[in-house]
């Protein structure tokens, strides 16, 4: 069956973000939502990104993301209607394979984009192989906008307080973003842009400063013809999250 197929491929990614060396094994771990200690990994943009402004605040997690970018069809073009995405702990990664951690969005999106309908955002952290329920960090959406007439219309928020994610139930762990800065992928357009983000009127405690960097895919077709009509494209990114207070 297809689906057994895509099950299996995912445990063989999974293998890469779960696979640590045994003398971490017996560590106190320093938060809950990262199994390694990453407060010393320091993100580096490639050259050329220069909208970008370098962290001012300790790495605090980095969840490697399955999602989806949302669109309308709006006078011949697609507009953004926002993000779902499910994150997951790319710490020890980070920490025992930079290598396999630089590989990971390109391997998972070819992965991901042959799953079945019926597995769909809201199932990725309970797919058989995936992650295990402990690397589930949390969610990453949009919602509207609660001044009514301003810009953004919709806003990001990464929330970590779900049932079942790195801190169940506690209603600080969560950040509204502030958009900063953004520049096109430099791995090509057919991907969507790196972004920067602030912690917007200290909305939470997750992070002051918010990074997607390392997309794969997620843009639209450049034209659409079908007005009102709705798209999901599926992608895959790394969220870095600096100088949380959790």
């Amino acid at each position: 069956m297809f689906t057994t197929s895509f099950f299996l491929a995912l445990a063989t990614v999974s293998g890469l973000v779960s696979a640590r060396p045994a003398s971490l094994e017996a560590r106190t771990y320093p938060r809950p939502g990262t199994a390694c200690d990453i407060s010393q990994a320091k993100l580096v943009f490639p050259q050329g990104l220069a909208n970008l402004t370098a962290q001012t605040e300790p790495t605090s997690f980095v969840g490697f993301a399955f999602g989806v970018q949302n669109y309308t069809c709006a006078d011949g073009h697609y507009k953004s209607d926002g993000v779902i995405a499910r994150l997951f702990d790319a710490s020890c990664l980070i920490a025992n394979d930079p290598h396999g951690f630089s590989e990971l969005p390109s391997k998972a999106l070819e992965i991901w984009k042959q799953a079945p309908p019926e597995i769909t955002i809201d199932k990725v952290n309970s797919a058989p192989g995936l992650f295990t329920s402990s690397q589930f960090q949390g969610d990453y959406f949009f919602f509207p906008n609660p001044k009514q007439g301003e810009q953004p219309p919709i806003i990001p928020r990464w929330d970590f307080s779900a049932i079942g994610g790195a801190f169940s139930g506690n209603l600080d762990a969560g950040v509204t973003g502030k958009a900063k800065a953004t520049v096109a992928a430099p791995t090509g357009p057919q991907d969507v842009n790196w972004s920067q983000f602030d912690n917007a009127e200290n909305s939470g405690k997750l992070g002051k400063q918010i990074y997607r960097t390392d997309t794969r895919e997620g843009q639209p077709p450049p034209t659409c013809s079908d007005n009102g009509s709705k798209l999901s494209v599926k992608f895959t990114c790394n969220y870095w999250f600096m100088g949380a207070s959790l």
